[in-house]
């Protein structure tokens, strides 16, 4: 009888335990961290191909603030506008999310610029075809 009751109190102690680990998590995002991509080969949400509608129930799930700005990160040669457009504004907004932001490149490139290459550049902006307005007692 001892070995019943045992047995029966750990299962359930396992049972409390499988619903405690099995919790929603809360991930961390940004613009360096986006959540959702666009490639041309579909959407993606943390890695993993979705459709926009599985999207919307994965921010609902990791519970993702309303309030917070979706950073959504674009693939350099992605050119469906109107997919974005659509994304942003009937799964985004419906579901409550206002503040979006297109991204298309999370990798600034930075160059170093010689003393020449700057001077000429100087050189070249004076060189345009700047005009100022006349005063008025000017002719």
């Amino acid at each position: 009888m001892k070995r019943c009751f045992y047995f029966s109190v750990l299962a359930l102690f396992a049972l409390f335990m499988s619903g405690c680990m099995t919790s929603d998590e809360t991930i961390s995002f940004s613009y360096r961290n986006p959540l959702i991509r666009f490639t041309n080969n579909g959407l993606m949400f943390r890695d993993k191909y979705v459709t926009p509608k599985k999207a919307m129930e994965l921010m609902e799930k990791h519970r993702i603030p309303k309030n917070a700005t979706i950073h959504l990160l674009v693939d350099e040669d992605y050119r469906d506008e109107r997919a974005m457009w659509v994304f942003q504004r009937n799964y985004l907004a419906r579901a409550g999310y206002t503040k979006s932001v297109l991204i298309r490149n999370t990798k600034p490139e930075v160059r170093l610029v010689s003393e020449e290459e700057r001077r000429a550049r100087g050189q070249k902006n004076e060189k345009k075809g700047k005009f100022r307005y006349k005063g008025a007692n000017e002719r």
